[in-house]
């Protein structure tokens, strides 16, 4: 499979505003996307200083790199030259590494330093109330504590099977940690 993915300037450039060209969008999202799939966790840190972006770009990227159960290999170039990156099921594992790795510990974690995963079909996401439903064997499952979690990650999930890493607290509620689609 090929497709292609175009970034174009607007028509119209903003008056006062420094110009970005598409060249440098996509030098940067290969630097990102590069940096990502790095075990040397200092390589993400220098391109993406902020943390909360941090996180956006690896669950990003991860969602991109393939599990290896339909196809093992993507991989993303420039038509103008530069070498390509390339995911793969590896890649994916050290980007779900990484995730893990960096998740602060919360009072529901500490409750319970393994988290739990379950699979099933996610219903709902409430992101305003900070909760997921994930109906599993027939039961609904209130998963709470998305906290800053993207609309644009978890959206596209809603009615599909997903496989969601929780903890939980002293009363029974579940915490969310991560979520990825089960292929």
């Amino acid at each position: 499979y090929q497709f292609a993915v175009a970034i174009q300037e607007p028509k119209q450039l903003d008056f006062f505003k420094e110009h970005v060209g598409p060249d440098l969008v996509a030098q940067q999202f290969f630097q990102i996307l590069k940096a990502t799939t790095s075990e040397n966790h200092q390589e993400l840190e220098a391109v993406v200083p902020d943390p909360a972006y941090r996180k956006a770009f690896l669950t990003l990227s991860r969602n991109l790199a393939p599990t290896g159960k339909k196809f093992e290999t993507i991989e993303f170039r420039v038509p103008a030259g530069g070498s390509p990156v390339v995911l793969t099921s590896g890649a994916r594992t050290i980007i779900n590494h990484t995730l893990k790795n960096r998740q602060p510990k919360t009072g529901a974690d500490s409750a319970q330093e393994n988290p739990e995963e379950h699979v099933g079909i996610l219903r709902a996401v409430h992101l305003d109330s900070d909760y997921l439903i994930l109906v599993v064997d027939d039961k609904p499952l209130r998963v709470e504590g998305l906290k800053d979690e993207m609309d644009d990650v978890i959206g596209p999930m809603v009615n599909k099977k997903v496989k969601v890493s929780i903890t939980r607290d002293p009363k029974g509620r579940f915490h969310f940690r991560d979520i990825e689609l089960e292929e």
